[in-house]
């Protein structure tokens, strides 16, 4: 809010300076305009900034939850199918046989 007060009271010292044949006041308004809009484009820079880490973080946290949930579908799925290639590999073997 501070930014866009200087920005605006740069403005008017350059339009005063320009209507009244000042040119140092008219080159001040014009600096401190200037100063005021390039801390705007700064701070919103940082917050766009800011903003994309945050998107950032969040993807990664949330692929790094879809990898977890398919590793256990994948170990769950493992030990299945080894506990039915144990269970049919002792099945077919004759009674007694598999001590």
């Amino acid at each position: 809010m501070e930014n866009k007060f200087n920005e605006a009271l740069g403005y008017a010292k350059e339009s005063l300076g320009s209507a009244i044949g000042n040119e140092k006041l008219q080159s001040e308004g014009a600096a401190d305009k200037a100063a005021a809009q390039s801390e705007i484009k700064r701070a919103e820079a940082q917050e766009n900034a800011q903003n994309l880490k945050n998107q950032a973080s969040d993807k990664f946290e949330q692929t790094k939850q879809d990898a977890s949930d398919k590793a256990e579908v994948l170990k769950n799925n493992a030990q299945e199918t080894a506990e039915n290639a144990k269970a049919k590999a002792y099945g077919s073997v004759p009674s007694g046989e598999n001590k």
